[in-house]
């Protein structure tokens, strides 16, 4: 884990990615047509570790030493999540219903 310089509504050091086969909803996971996404610095090596086990994520966030970190799944994704220990978040009924605590934390 390294430090994160994205400071919170600046977003020019987030680490672009091209998404894995198993995110796109053809293959059962929940995207159509985006085939790149923005990860902040500190939790890329996270995402791409979940990534390689199967995970289907749908967003994340470092909180940028704000706000708490989250990191949501797709539904079929959650007792993959819980299994590797990671905890729900307890968010409000309006947000993400699967939002999992991240691991890895932010650094300034």
């Amino acid at each position: 884990m390294g430090k994160c310089p994205n400071e919170f509504g600046i977003y020019d050091s987030m680490v672009t990615l091209k998404m894995p086969s198993h995110l796109f909803k053809n293959n059962g996971g929940f995207y159509v047509e985006k085939k790149m996404c923005d990860i902040d610095q500190c939790l890329v090596d996270e995402i791409q570790d979940l990534w390689s086990i199967g995970v289907v994520t749908t967003g994340s966030c470092c909180g940028h030493g704000i706000n708490p970190g989250m990191i949501n799944v797709a539904e079929s994704s959650v007792d993959l999540m819980l299994g590797l220990g990671y905890k729900l978040m307890d968010v409000p009924e309006s947000c993400w219903k699967y939002s999992f605590i991240p691991k890895s934390k932010h650094e300034s």
